[in-house]
């Protein structure tokens, strides 16, 4: 099976100063489950007596199981006994077998077989129903699949399999019902498959059909199915598509994920590929995808040659990722090989995931090599790595890990993180083994994580916990969060239980906790809650906020009938600012008619920044001219930043665009801002030349600051480079490479 690719990436070329969207979720790949045998002690027939009787009932007199095709009871009894002994394996005979099935016989044995194919241990059964019916009658197929509702790890290798079936019988259809689909991981592998089985009788038709598909996520993942194969069919000419793709994004995107696919198989000329490619962050990131999926397969050699880059964040960076599917083969060689990274953090951070990675599958040799380690800062630090890895799969080792750490800070925290994964395992266990920690705040800590997970499943004995608690600002945190949840189940008992508190501050915090839960069902109740005079006026303030947020989604009449019997004061802008960010969720359109009704002000800006939030992350452009049309002031000049900062990820083009009709001012300096600090991350020399449009000189210093730290650990050499030229004082010049040296980026 072939390694995941990367995610797509997009990026942006200064010249044209055109980039676009970020990248769409790409394919992911389930696991299967292990075969599993079965001893005769245990008096089960082992797999060669089950493989006897089934050839026997499948074979013909004659012994071919060709010669006959046997009655679909027969089928639907033989394999649900052997479902019985385990999981399911396919074979020749069985292969066969479905193959002589017609469709009306598929659709009987998955009708019969409904309670097998739902079983967690049968994925190659699954398979082989779903792929021989699919080729014969994929929309029946489809929609037994769908009724099926199996959990969601299982699904993926049969919506892939389904797709590939129907678009080889029918590609418009199963387009159709891709496309259909809710924009989740589904629909990308529904449609990616479909796609890829076009392009595999016809490329160029394939990806003229994925370039007319709107741009985003959609786009995007119809081409991952066109260069899905047609690599490995005409490598030259899928280059030459690539290449040929006229967004900028697009190309960009297709880049990083082609050069994935090629190192997959042929890495070398991934390489060549990727070196070919100007210099700047498309092809860094070509690279990262390079040796991604190229040390997935011979990590040793993606080892050398990463190695050999000119030292430097990418290079760090490159090697972390190599050591770390390194330790999926070899966890003990990948420590090693971490070992002879340069010193800095990179080889830290590194260390540690290895350590973890390898105390999940061998905590004994995971803890030997941590006493090994000679300092011991990095070896207190590595005790706490491998006793947060191991807290939740097995926390008795992992306390065994944080007992060796000496007392402090650290050893609280790693003690907290085992107690909640024992409480998960076994309440019981877990409040006996923090209830016998000395007492401090080691047992105080282990405690609070105990009655944070027993809140989920029995409140009214978490809430006992709590007055176990001495007072403290943790403790009122924790009464608040066990009567929330608790309030989901009984709020009656959940108030009961508040008004017993004798600390007035969790008493208060309580509350208010309550109050968020029930606004979700009663919002007359919540704001009783929110009157409550024993409330400090913020906690009122933001209780009033979110049951008007929840009830403009229930009953927006009601909810705005009860905004005109308040009287104007700090409640009633509250009430407001929840109204707004409840109604701009669905309709922003209506939220920027209400907030334009509203007398001018500090609710009135802070409201017209929360439609500008949202609607521009929904259509910018429409966002753009709702602002546009508002009268001048803080709240519009604020607004302008919004609308840029949410806009730039989408359409960096569109939003330059924009921003250069903008006056010289706050506004278009907000809005300059926002688009350098993005551009800063994908392209530092968009970025440069946004910078001197801003006015305020502070600001332009800010903003040369915001691409010196995004740029320096990417390209150092280039980023200091421009960076003494930009004018920023020398003394700021020396802080921003001196925080770059420290995280190894030059």
């Amino acid at each position: 099976m072939s390694t995941p690719v990367r995610t797509f990436r997009s990026f942006f070329d200064l010249s044209l100063v055109a980039t676009a969207a970020l990248t769409t979720l790409l394919g992911f790949l389930a696991g299967w489950w292990t075969h599993r045998t079965y001893p005769h002690a245990m008096g089960e027939r082992s797999h060669a007596a089950r493989a006897a009787s089934r050839d026997e009932t499948l074979a013909s007199p004659t012994g071919t199981p060709s010669a006959g095709k046997r009655p679909v009871a027969t089928l639907i009894a033989t394999l649900q006994r052997e479902c019985r002994d385990g999981a399911w394996r396919s074979t020749r005979e069985w292969e066969n077998a479905f193959a002589l099935l017609t469709p009306a016989e598929m659709g009987s044995l998955a009708a019969g077989l409904r309670i097998e194919l739902a079983g967690p241990m049968q994925g190659d059964l699954r398979q082989i129903v779903f792929s021989h019916w699919g080729e014969v009658q994929p929309a029946a197929a489809v929609a037994f699949f769908e009724a099926l509702a199996l959990p969601a790890p299982q699904r993926p290798p049969l919506i892939e399999t389904l797709a590939r079936a129907w678009a080889a019988r029918d590609r418009p259809a199963a387009l159709t019902w891709a496309l259909a689909r809710p924009v989740d991981r589904e629909k990308s592998d529904a449609l990616a498959s479909v796609i890829g089985r076009w392009a595999a009788d016809d490329a160029p038709a394939a990806g003229a059909y994925a370039l007319a598909l709107e741009l985003g996520p959609t786009r995007l993942t119809a081409i991952h199915g066109v260069l899905s194969n047609w690599p490995t069919r005409d490598l030259s000419a899928a280059f030459a598509w690539v290449k040929a793709l006229s967004t900028d994004s697009v190309r960009y995107a297709a880049i990083d994920y082609l050069a994935g696919r090629m190192a997959e198989t042929d890495p070398q000329n991934a390489l060549r590929f990727v070196n070919d490619l100007p210099s700047g962050n498309a092809r860094t990131n070509a690279l990262r995808s390079v040796i991604s999926n190229w040390s997935a397969n011979d990590p040793k050699a993606a080892w050398a040659y990463a190695q050999k880059l000119p030292s430097g964040g990418t290079r760090n960076e490159l090697l972390s990722s190599v050591a770390s599917n390194w330790s999926q083969q070899d966890p003990q060689e990948a420590l090693a090989m971490a070992q002879a990274m340069p010193p800095g953090n990179a080889r830290t951070n590194t260390v540690r995931t290895l350590v973890g990675q390898l105390a999940e599958r061998d905590p004994e040799s995971a803890l030997a090599y941590v006493r090994s380690v000679s300092s011991g800062a990095e070896r207190e630090a590595l005790l706490q790595s491998v006793a947060s890895t191991l807290a939740y799969s097995d926390p008795t080792m992992a306390a065994a890990f944080a007992a060796a750490l000496p007392p402090g800070g650290r050893q609280t925290n790693t003690f907290s993180a085992i107690a909640s994964g024992l409480a998960q395992r076994s309440p019981e266990e877990a409040i006996a083994w923090a209830s016998n920690l000395p007492d401090g705040g080691t047992r105080r800590s282990a405690i609070e994580s105990v009655i944070g997970v027993l809140s989920e499943s029995d409140p009214a004995r978490a809430a006992s916990l709590v007055a176990t608690l001495s007072p403290s600002s943790g403790r009122d945190q924790i009464a608040a969060n066990v009567a929330a949840q608790w309030a989901q189940q009984d709020p009656s008992g959940a108030l009961a239980w508040v008004k017993t508190l004798s600390n007035a501050t969790a008493r208060e915090n309580a509350f208010v906790a309550i109050g968020h839960q029930i606004a979700q069902g009663e919002p007359i109740e919540a704001l009783k809650i929110a009157g409550n005079p024993l409330l400090q006026v913020e906690q009122q303030n933001g209780l009033l906020s979110s049951i008007a947020q929840t009830w403009v989604n229930q009953d927006a009449k009601a909810a705005l009938a009860h905004l005109k019997t308040m009287p104007p004061g700090q409640a009633r802008d509250s009430f407001v600012s929840g109204l707004v960010s409840g109604m701009v969720e669905d309709t922003p359109s209506e939220a920027a008619a209400f907030v334009a009704r509203l007398d001018a002000g500090q609710s009135r800006d802070q409201a017209i920044a929360l439609v500008a939030s949202s609607w521009s992350s929904v259509s910018p452009e429409t966002a753009s001219r709702w602002i546009s049309s508002l009268p001048g002031g803080p709240g519009r000049d604020h607004a302008i930043g919004v609308v840029a900062s949410q806009w730039v990820v989408a359409d960096p083009v569109g939003t330059s665009r924009w921003i250069a009709t903008l006056p010289p001012g706050d506004a278009r300096d907000n809005a300059l801002i926002s688009f350098t600090d993005h551009m800063a991350r994908t392209s530092p020399e968009a970025a440069i030349a946004a910078i001197p449009a801003v006015t305020d000189p502070e600001r332009r210093n800010s903003a040369i600051e915001m691409v010196a730290r995004a740029w320096l650990p990417v390209e150092p050499t280039k980023a200091q480079a421009w960076l003494s030229g930009s004018g920023l004082p020398v003394a700021r010049q020396q802080v921003l490479l001196g925080e770059s040296i420290k995280r190894g980026g030059g």
